[in-house]
């Protein structure tokens, strides 16, 4: 028989119709790994990141007005997918809370932007994440 894996992350661009689809993978390939993680959506953006950045650096949003750039509906579908894999073989790990807690981290330490258009990260973005889950993977009992 084959080993299983280690750890195995499952990551995308989840949506209200892929809970219970991401559900059924899980029971599907929790005897090949010891552990399953699964990472909830990005947080996203109405348009590029660093446009909206740059235009709250020439003042043209304020601010106190950044959260209306943020996609509606992700955090739902963030807790839809934490909902349905509550009580499965899979770890979820919202990545929502873990770079929007208590507000999003839009640039890194050097002042880069996190995101380099709606919602993918930049590579040092994502790196911020990684280590992140390397946290969480880490504390494993």
């Amino acid at each position: 028989p084959r080993q299983p894996v280690d750890v195995l992350v499952l990551s995308g661009r989840w949506s209200e119709r892929d809970a219970g689809a991401v559900r059924r993978l899980v029971e599907e390939l929790a005897p090949h790994a010891r552990e399953i993680v699964v990472t909830g959506p990005v947080p996203e953006y109405t348009s590029s990141l660093p446009r909206i950045l740059a235009r709250m650096d020439e003042g043209e949003i304020a601010p106190s007005d950044f959260d209306r750039h943020l996609v509606k509906g992700r955090k739902a579908v963030d807790a839809l997918m934490a909902r349905a894999l509550a009580g499965s073989a899979a770890r979820y790990v919202s990545l929502i809370d873990m770079l929007c807690t208590p507000s999003c981290t839009t640039r890194l330490a050097d002042g880069a932007p996190v995101a380099f258009d709606y919602g993918h990260l930049t590579p040092p973005g994502s790196r911020r994440v990684a280590e992140a889950l390397r946290t969480v993977i880490d504390r494993t009992p």
